[in-house]
């Protein structure tokens, strides 16, 4: 699925939540959740994926050169997870799992986030890693939420009704 990268310019803030639900079928292989994918090159700013082998969630940070991450506790096949990545404009990134912080990392040199976003599969690399699963009220929320929100979100499991 790509989704334009006008979505960027839908928010009036530099501050975003980006979350969805999620579960997938096969914890042993290499997936794509989501990318923010450059189409002008092969470049990716920021990335989710599964980690075949690891059993874990991995966001992945393009930054002054380098990739950073932060892995997720341990994730099962065939069960849902609420998956949030929450941005400021100090270019702060948290990544939440099921309501429960799984780290945050903040960007040296923070990119813009406005290109296309991707859902399901790796752009950058020939569309490999394809998404084995099943993915559920994605949505992108004006501004940080806050920590009742995100509970009520994750609580009532519609990422869309706050």
């Amino acid at each position: 699925v790509d989704l334009s990268k006008n979505i960027y310019n839908n928010l009036t803030s530099n501050d975003f939540t980006f979350s969805i639900w999620y579960k997938t079928n096969d914890v042993t292989k290499g997936q794509l959740i989501f990318s923010d994918w450059e189409t002008s090159g092969s470049d990716r700013k920021l990335y989710c994926f599964v980690r075949g082998g690891s059993q874990n969630l991995r966001l992945a940070f393009s930054d002054n050169g380098s990739t950073n991450f932060i892995n997720s506790s341990t994730i099962l096949n065939n069960t849902w997870y609420f998956l949030q990545i929450k941005h400021n404009s100090n270019g702060v990134q948290e990544m939440k799992l099921n309501n429960v912080s799984q780290g945050t990392y903040t960007y040296t040199n923070a990119p813009t986030l406005e290109q296309e976003i991707v859902l399901g599969i790796d752009k950058a690399n020939n569309n490999t890693f394809p998404f084995d699963g099943e993915l559920d009220e994605v949505s992108f929320i004006n501004g940080q939420t806050t920590a009742q929100q995100d509970s009520d979100l994750y609580n009532n499991g519609n990422g869309t009704t706050i």
